[in-house]
């Protein structure tokens, strides 16, 4: 099963008018080192990418990161971000209504090209995540810094799926990459009880078995709204205007 967060759909009804897209690349991570989870405690970094958020400022709490480099990219006109659930997990037992969110961490920003050294006071310092949620979003960062390119709420308890972002947010984070880097961080929203681990695809060593790497996909690549979609975003485009005539 495919989850798929898509947002902005009146900016997107008009961009699907455009002309078919020329075939483009596609970005994967590269090496060992290039996904990895930021653990609350302080202890350590993990060697894979882990998401929790467990109720109160709790040592357990982590967070994801998929970070891209050494790529080089044409005219971007679609981009689409996936991950993959590790189905052998067994505890990746999430409940149906939970809800992850993907960040982008603005181009050319200081926090952009964080390494696997860098814990979770650190970025606390440096403003990106936050020790307590005084923002009040309850997600571990700080929303103001980031830039948010969806959210997917799981329907029931599920593992093995493939997750995909994509939307205005997703192709405009990637247009406005001028480095050849782009850092993701991925979050909970809200709060999850603490066996209640989710797991996505990762570099480690582990035989598990998965099917993609996390992956930034562009242009005819990228993943896009299905025409139901864009039906309903049409309709919605339509229902606006017509109020606002009146």
């Amino acid at each position: 099963m495919t989850l798929r967060s898509f947002s902005s759909c009146f900016l997107l009804a008009a961009v699907a008018s455009v002309a078919p897209m020329a075939r483009g690349a596609v970005i994967t991570t590269l090496s060992d080192g290039d996904d990895w989870t930021i653990w609350r405690s302080d202890a350590t970094t993990e060697n894979r990418i882990l998401v929790k958020n467990i109720a109160g400022a709790n040592s357990n709490d982590r967070i994801g990161v998929a970070q891209f480099s050494g790529y080089s990219l044409g005219p971007v006109t679609a981009a689409s971000v996936r991950f993959d659930i590790e189905r052998t997990a067994a505890s990746n037992n999430f409940v149906a209504g939970e809800a992850i969110s993907l960040w982008g961490v603005p181009d050319l920003d200081a926090n952009e090209n964080i390494t696997q050294s860098a814990t979770w006071s650190t970025l606390t310092t440096n403003g990106i995540i936050l020790g307590d949620d005084s923002d009040g979003s309850n997600n571990n960062v700080m929303d103001s810094a980031l830039v948010h390119l969806g959210t997917i709420t799981f329907a029931a308890d599920t593992s093995g799926d493939v997750i995909d972002f994509f939307g205005p947010a997703v192709t405009a984070f990637v247009q406005a990459d001028t480095n050849n880097l782009m850092t993701f961080l991925l979050t909970n929203e809200g709060d999850t009880n603490a066996s209640n681990t989710v797991l996505f695809y990762n570099e480690d060593s582990s035989a598990i078995a998965t099917e993609f790497y996390p992956s930034v996909m562009t242009n005819a690549d990228a993943v896009v709204p299905e025409p139901a979609s864009l039906a309903l975003c049409a309709l919605a485009v339509s229902v606006l205007a017509q109020r606002r005539r009146r």
